[in-house]
C-alpha cells in the first residue's frame, strides 16, 4: 500500500463485502482505459479486518494498452 500510494497520483477506492469479509480496491485513475482501471491494489480482509490476500500491479494482458 505504501509503495502504491507513493507512486499513484489520482486514486479512487472501492469497497465491498466479499466472501466472508471485505474487498477493498485502490486504482490509479491516470491509467483509465476502455472503462477500466487496470493498475491498482486489491486487499481482501476477513470479518475481523485482518488481511487475507493482497495484490499490487496490473490486471490486464501484456499486449493490451496502456503500454507502460
Amino acid at each position: 500500500m505504501r509503495a502504491f500510494h507513493g507512486f499513484a497520483e489520482r486514486v479512487v477506492v472501492h469497497a465491498q463485502q466479499w466472501k466472508d469479509g471485505y474487498k477493498v480496491v485502490w486504482n490509479d485513475v491516470r491509467f483509465w482505459h476502455r472503462r477500466g482501471l487496470p493498475f491498482g491494489v486489491e486487499v481482501e480482509l476477513d470479518e475481523q479486518l485482518n488481511v487475507v490476500k493482497t495484490k499490487l500491479g496490473w490486471s490486464k494482458k501484456g499486449w493490451e494498452p496502456p503500454f507502460v
